[in-house]
């Protein structure tokens, strides 16, 4: 019986330690809006940076400062923004870009071009 407790009290602490919807942090965004992917990393369809740093006080702010991305990668992904989590995810399909060896490294030199030019 004591030793049905306590994997009881153990299983709930896990439970309350653990955030079933929380995601790995794959991606990086500095308060300038340079977004990078982990490239040590396979390539992923998602990829989610935390925003907590940037101080966004409401959904249009935070859509406002992904606009240049948002715009270029509209027909083949898109950032999506929880401020209740500070978590954003940047969603690239693959498939539509028709490019087979798309990387997480050339990923990066695309976002980078994107924060430069646009």
């Amino acid at each position: 019986m004591n030793s049905i407790l306590k994997n009881l009290a153990l299983m709930l602490l896990i439970g309350f330690c653990v955030d079933s919807n929380a995601q790995a942090v794959t991606a990086n965004v500095s308060v300038n809006g340079i977004i990078q992917v982990n490239e040590s990393m396979p390539w992923q369809d998602v990829y989610y940076f935390d925003i907590s740093k940037l101080n966004f006080s409401n959904q249009v702010n935070a859509d406002n400062f992904f606009a240049k991305y948002t715009k270029i990668f509209s027909n083949f992904g898109y950032i999506q923004v929880d401020l209740s989590k500070q978590i954003a995810s940047l969603h690239i399909e693959k498939k539509s870009l028709d490019l087979r060896e798309l990387t997480p490294k050339i990923l990066n030199e695309n976002l980078l071009t994107i924060y430069k030019n646009f």
